[in-house]
C-alpha cells in the first residue's frame, strides 16, 4: 500500500490541477454536524495537494494536515498560502496528537490509512462526541454517455485496477452502502448522505485526470501512454469533451 499512497507525490502538480473539488453542501454540512465554527481546530487525513484543505481553512478552521507526501504536501503549502494549517509529514498512523479534536476529516485518502487501526487511530485523535467526516468522489459511468465506448479502451488493459473511479467496471457510483461494521463500537450517530453533481472534461484534461490515479501511475510508461490515447480518441471522437456525472458520499459519526 505505501508505494501506491506514495506515488501520488510524482504527479503532485497535476493531481493539484485536475483533481475535481467538493461540493460545498458537503462543507457547510460537515461543520453543522460538528458543531465546529470560526477558530476551532480540525485534523485532517491525507491532505494531498490541500484540495479539501483549502475549503475548511477558508471556514477559519485550524487545520493540522497530515499527508505522507513531501511533494503534494509542498504544492499544498503554495495552494495555501499564509491559512492557518499546520502540515505533519506521515501518515495518520504516526501523527502526533498532542490536543484531541472535535473534528477529524478525510477527502479521498481514508482507504489509504491501515484498516487494521484506522478508527481506533480517529477515537484516539477525537475529543469525546468529536466528530469523524470520511468523503469521496465516485464518477456515475452508468449515467454517462461515453460509457460504452471508453469501456472497450480499459478492456484492453485487464491488469489494471479498475474500481469505481474509472471506465471498464460496472461498480455503482457509489460502491459502499454504509459504515463498517468495525466503526460502531467505537462511533454513534452514524450517517451517510450523498450530493449528485457533474463536470465537464476536454480530452486532454481528462486524460491529465487520470494520469493522476495511482494504478494508472504504477502502470508500465508505454501501455499507460496507449491507454490514455484511447480515452482521448474516444473523447475527440464525441466533440472534444464530454460531461462526467459523479455521486459524492459522506460518511458521518460521533466519537462514543
Amino acid at each position: 500500500m505505501d508505494e501506491r499512497r506514495l506515488s501520488f507525490g510524482s504527479v503532485a502538480e497535476d493531481y493539484d490541477a485536475f483533481r475535481p473539488s467538493y461540493p460545498s453542501q458537503l462543507v457547510d454540512e460537515i461543520l453543522d454536524y460538528s458543531g465546529v465554527a470560526l477558530g476551532d481546530r480540525a485534523l485532517e487525513s491525507g491532505a494531498g495537494t490541500g484540495i479539501a484543505t483549502a475549503l475548511f481553512a477558508g471556514r477559519g478552521l485550524r487545520i493540522t494536515a497530515v499527508e505522507p507526501s513531501a511533494e503534494m504536501a509542498e504544492v499544498a503549502r503554495r495552494r495555501l498560502g499564509a491559512s492557518e494549517v499546520e502540515f505533519q509529514i506521515c501518515g495518520l498512523e504516526q501523527a502526533q496528537i498532542e490536543e484531541p479534536f472535535p473534528l477529524l476529516y478525510s477527502a479521498q485518502a481514508w482507504h489509504w490509512v491501515d484498516p487494521a487501526i484506522r478508527y481506533q487511530l480517529a477515537a484516539d485523535a477525537l475529543l469525546t462526541a468529536g466528530a469523524i467526516a470520511l468523503f469521496w468522489n465516485y464518477p456515475d459511468w452508468e449515467s454517462c454517455a461515453l460509457q460504452a465506448q471508453l469501456d472497450q479502451v480499459y478492456a484492453e488493459y485487464p491488469g489494471l485496477h479498475q474500481g469505481p473511479g474509472y471506465p471498464g467496471t460496472s461498480a455503482a457510483a457509489d460502491p459502499d452502502t454504509g459504515w463498517p461494521g468495525e466503526s460502531v463500537e467505537l462511533f454513534t450517530d452514524h450517517e451517510v448522505r450523498h450530493y449528485d453533481w457533474a463536470q465537464a472534461y476536454l480530452s486532454a484534461e481528462y486524460a491529465s485526470l487520470l494520469a493522476t490515479h495511482s494504478d494508472h501511475i504504477l502502470l508500465d510508461g508505454a501501455a499507460r501512454e496507449r491507454l490514455l490515447a484511447g480515452v482521448v480518441g474516444v473523447i475527440d471522437m464525441n466533440g472534444g469533451s464530454f460531461e462526467l456525472p459523479y455521486r459524492t458520499r459522506l460518511l458521518l459519526a460521533r466519537k462514543r
